[in-house]
């Protein structure tokens, strides 16, 4: 079922499952360039509020045990979410880390999602997950996805995700995925591409 907004305990819950997040010794996550613990929360909630803004969120039940944002070929981001994913950057990171993230994003190679764009090819991608601390370990990531894997059966195009940590990378390709490249932002900083093809 689609969002159209979660509750600010909800928000708390999401941008803290990524400020909290223990990563494996030899690697230190997407977030480097933010401020702490809570530059990690105001960047995220600047991304997860884009995504709701642009109608790219969805949950299992009325419970809402966890979240999945996804977007789709048709897919934009609005433009009120898209101020609020500048000011989230701004806030999370400041300028001059904003700025070096995507300098060193750029400098990490092609991502799986530009290569299949310039290739003109369809896709759809989960651009976040979160699964609500009481429900995890309880099958509820594997229904999130699976409501990507649908959309993308549906319209018969691969489903992609990209994540910054090994146990998340296996997690995924668990469920389906395949891993497909590795991109270095910097030491121990990776950003790993995977997919999924549609089932015939």
């Amino acid at each position: 079922m689609k969002l159209k907004n979660v509750s600010k305990e909800s928000m708390n819950e999401i941008t803290k499952a990524f400020s909290e997040y223990q990563y494996e010794d030899t690697e230190e996550g997407l977030y480097y360039l933010c401020k702490g613990k809570k530059g990690i929360e105001n960047y995220m909630k600047g991304f997860a509020l884009a995504g709701i803004k642009s109608g790219w969120l969805y949950t299992i039940s009325e419970k809402q045990e966890g979240y999945i944002m996804i977007s789709e070929p048709t897919s934009k981001v609005s433009l009120s979410g898209m101020k609020d994913l500048i000011i989230g950057s701004f806030k999370g990171m400041g300028v001059k880390g904003a700025i070096q993230f995507f300098k060193d994003m750029k400098s990490s190679g092609e991502s799986l999602e530009n290569k299949l764009k310039k290739e003109n090819k369809r896709f759809v991608q989960i651009e976040m997950l979160v699964v609500k601390r009481e429900y995890q370990n309880k099958g509820y990531m594997r229904k999130l996805v699976q409501i990507a894997f649908d959309k993308a059966d549906e319209l018969g195009i691969p489903c992609i995700v990209s994540t910054d940590g090994v146990l998340k990378m296996q997690k995924y390709e668990h469920l389906g995925f395949n891993h497909y490249q590795d991109r270095k932002f910097k030491e121990r900083v990776y950003e790993h591409d995977l997919i999924r093809y549609p089932k015939k």
